[in-house]
């Protein structure tokens, strides 16, 4: 699956799993056209295929999120400064099926939700905030 998200206006980012399990990212801009395919981070596997969910939680800040091979859930995101930043685990203890999806959203400024299929069929959540970090995962009420 192929991930297409509009990050800021006019611009158009592309992200995509590879075969391997890597995270690759592309961008068009009018003036630029079609930018060279850049690697997000290798340091961490998806599982081969999954689909990468990308928001965007504020004005020049997207969010990736995946599901690797282990069934835990992957995080990372990008700004123009910085780039891309390294994966990191989004609370162990609760494995999803491996590649399952993740949906994300943002609820209210400053908080995004996530929820995911787990290794037993049931959905299950967690959120996070800048100040208490990403929550542990847990049933929705």
């Amino acid at each position: 699956p192929v991930m297409v998200r509009e990050s800021r206006l006019g611009h158009i980012d592309l992200l995509a799993n590879g075969g391997e399990g890597a995270v690759w990212t592309t961008g068009w801009e009018a003036d630029r056209g079609w930018q060279r395919w850049q690697l997000v981070h290798r340091e961490q596997e998806m599982q081969p295929g999954a689909p990468v969910t990308a928001l965007v939680s504020r004005p020049g800040h997207i969010d990736l999120f995946a599901t690797g091979g282990d069934g835990a859930v992957w995080t990372t995101w990008w700004e123009a400064a910085p780039g891309w930043q390294r994966w990191q685990l989004v609370h162990r203890e609760q494995e999803m099926q491996p590649g399952a999806p993740v949906t994300a959203l943002v609820s209210r400024p400053g908080h995004i939700d996530l929820f995911a299929t787990g290794g037993g069929g049931a959905v299950w959540t967690t959120w996070w905030e800048a100040a208490p970090g990403w929550e542990r995962w847990h049933f929705p009420a």
